[in-house]
């Protein structure tokens, strides 16, 4: 906070610091003064302010009188000054002097230089009022809290001005830059986007600084990145993985620093190993194996295991190597094993197993080997198992391995309201069928079946309903990949007399989305002719409108999955989407908002289905309906994004369970937007 107050005593000079302009130098005070910068080391104002920013304060006690006496003799000495120039001299202390001040101070201003009293905190009022110039009220200062000190720059930099003869021009007040959102949370960067702040922004300064677990800033390790005037967007990079971090974005005027807006935002975990597995097992030892992420800053491994008691071993494995052997286990004891990967100067996430080393029932035979002895013939040797008994051979035909094959042509050939016919090529060396279906949410069924069957009616079904099925070739207790269709049972007949002079005629009542067959027939009499059929679905008119669906995609609930994927693409095939009619957008959420698919990008059906298909349950635990709703607001329905002006808009939010935040609130908000 010192530092921004001290940045904001530059900026209204920033444009005049120079040789021959305006100067400045800066002094550390505790035990023992010392210099920061003298005059002559920047000649310009971005240079003195980025000074200011890596000053980095020290400890001890309170010597002021020992500091004013350092700049008196070191800074405004007879070799430092430039003639008929004003001289100031700020003096920031956040505490009672422990040392005689009020002679030094004299000192300084029997030297013609005004001096600043800024006092904070546990600052003495009344030896301000002895340190400060006169009139002590233009002068002398004062706040009991660090985090108002910010409040004194308009009045104190006006005095400065005014001080040397100047007139200090001020703006009006505009708003800070608001709506502060973290787009994108990589392992080492964070994306962050801001609205933009009112008037004559020069830039911003964006600052950003990693946090303890306890949400304390580790100032140490503060940084920031300036960016133009017409930028609301950017990349902070070099980060530290797992860590949260607070980010202010400050605007920046010509002549003072504007308001902020602050936010946390917290990179993702560092893991770098992943499928960790038991590869071998023998009765005193594991062979381990991992696969590795591509990284190009992989050191390599550490291998960690504990027993039951307490026990660990580490070792550090190379960053090509991705097995090792454990050999040194004991049996019927417990191990816990992690490896992790050393990415640069950190660790990623530790991946655990947990493994029992249990003694074998049988010895193993060791030193297999093969003789040919003659065509056909074959002899083994091995070396024998003591105390054995007798050995079992096991001779196994390779021809085994062959993929069992599916059945062809799956299809429906008959249907009604309740029963399903469907027939299918046979597989052939097939000894066997399975067949599954499952209404859309509900139970799975199954049907084995003989080698001989080729066609099967599936019966007490729903009317209406919409079915997923598929079946799979046996063979043995092999099974091939299942083939799958879906198929729809017919829905209630109605019918209906018409004129005889009627060669049109309008349905109405049906469901959106539901395909329906028509069947017509003339009638003569009492006499009916030949009946002709059509089919067709009911789909939405060619209207325009923008319709966002905002979905739960949380690693628990990947079981929905299927189920949301099927009601999204029912939904989205009745809307008949285009870049001119209905526009579809696709938002996730968990504990925050993502996107899978902006307004824009739905340009037809096939693609919106593709989006549907991959739309994955891959984020933690976290149910924040209302950040998800505050995320479309604002990334979502912007014109870059696709949200077309004068267009009406719904949001449809695919909920499973209460919102863990205030979702009214923001449900209000983007009604209104």
């Amino acid at each position: 906070m010192i530092r921004s107050f001290m940045e904001g005593l530059v900026v209204p000079f920033i444009n005049v610091v120079g040789e021959s302009g305006v100067r400045y130098a800066a002094v550390q005070y505790s035990d023992d003064p010392r210099t920061e910068f003298k005059f002559s080391d920047f000649l310009n104002g971005t240079e003195v302010i980025r000074a200011v920013q890596e000053i980095a304060f020290k400890g001890g006690n309170t010597r002021t009188g020992a500091g004013l006496r350092y700049v008196a003799d070191n800074l405004f000495g007879a070799n430092e000054l430039r003639p008929n120039i004003p001289k100031i001299c700020i003096l920031i202390t956040d505490g009672k002097s422990q040392d005689e001040v009020e002679q030094t101070a004299l000192k300084l201003k029997n030297q013609g230089i005004k001096v600043f009293a800024v006092g904070i905190k546990n600052a003495d009022r009344k030896e301000l009022d002895r340190v400060a110039s006169t009139p002590t009220e233009d002068y002398s200062f004062y706040v009991n809290d660090f985090k108002i000190l910010a409040s004194l720059l308009p009045l104190v930099s006006q005095k400065v001005c005014a001080s040397t003869g100047g007139i200090l021009q001020t703006i009006g007040a505009y708003n800070g830059p608001s709506n502060l959102v973290f787009m994108e949370q990589g392992r080492d960067m964070l994306r962050i986007r801001w609205t933009a702040a009112g008037g004559p922004v020069i830039g911003y300064k964006i600052q950003y600084v990693p946090l303890t677990g306890l949400g304390q800033q580790i100032m140490s390790e503060r940084q920031e990145v300036s960016v133009g005037s017409g930028e609301t967007s950017t990349v902070l990079r070099g980060l530290k993985s797992g860590t949260d971090y607070l980010v202010t974005v400050i605007a920046q005027y010509a002549n003072r620093i504007g308001e902020s807006v602050s936010g946390k935002g917290r990179t993702q975990m560092l893991s770098g190993v992943t499928n960790f597995r038991v590869l071998e097992t023998g009765p005193f030892f594991l062979r381990l194996s991992w696969a590795a992420e591509l990284n190009e800053a992989l050191q390599g491994y550490r291998l960690t295991y504990v027993a039951r008691d307490g026990t660990e071993r580490v070792r550090r494995i190379p960053g090509s190597q991705t097995t090792e052997d454990l050999v040194d286990l004991t049996e019927n004891v417990s191990y816990v094993v992690r490896v992790s990967a050393l990415i640069g100067n950190r660790e990623g996430n530790s991946v655990p197993l947990n493994i029992q080393i249990r003694p074998p029932l049988v010895g193993s035979v060791s030193n297999l080997r093969m003789v040919p002895v003659g065509l056909g013939r074959i002899r083994l040797l091995w070396t024998p198992v003591p105390r054995a008994t007798a050995y079992k051979l096991v001779i196994v035909n390779t021809q085994a391995a062959i993929p069992i094959q599916p059945v062809g042509n799956l299809r429906v050939i008959d249907s009604s309201q309740t029963r399903i016919r469907l027939e299918w090529s046979p597989a052939r060396g097939s000894t066997g069928y399975r067949l599954i279906w499952r209404p859309a949410g509900g139970p799975e069924r199954s049907q084995l079946l003989p080698a001989h069957i080729n066609t099967y009616v599936i019966e007490d079904l729903q009317p209406g309903g919409r079915y997923d099925i598929r079946i799979t070739s046996l063979s043995g207790n092999r099974e091939s990949e299942a083939v799958a269709i879906v198929a729809t049972t017919g829905g209630e007949e109605a019918q209906r007399t018409l004129p005889a002079s009627e060669t049109s005629h309008r349905v109405s009542g049906l469901h959106l989305g539901e395909q329906y067959t028509f069947m017509i027939r003339p009638l003569f009499g009492s006499i009916s002719g030949a009946e002709v059929s059509i089919s067709g679905q009911t789909v939405c008119p060619d209207a325009q409108r923008d319709v966002i669906f905002l979905v739960h995609t949380t690693r628990d609930k990947a079981y929905n999955a299927e189920a949301v994927q099927s009601f999204l693409s029912n939904i989205i095939s009745t809307l008949r989407p285009g870049p001119e009619t209905t526009r579809v957008g696709i938002a996730m959420y968990s504990y925050r908002g993502l996107h899978l698919l902006l307004l824009n990008r739905s340009n037809d059906l096939a693609s919106l289905l593709q989006h549907i298909r991959s739309l994955r349950y891959e984020e933690r635990s976290g149910n924040a309906i209302g950040a998800g709703i505050n995320f479309v607001k604002n990334y979502m329905l912007s014109p870059t994004a696709g949200r077309r002006s004068g267009v009406p808009g719904t949001l449809v939010i695919l909920a499973d369970e209460s919102s863990s935040d205030d979702a009214t609130g923001p449900a209000r908000e983007i009604k209104a937007a």
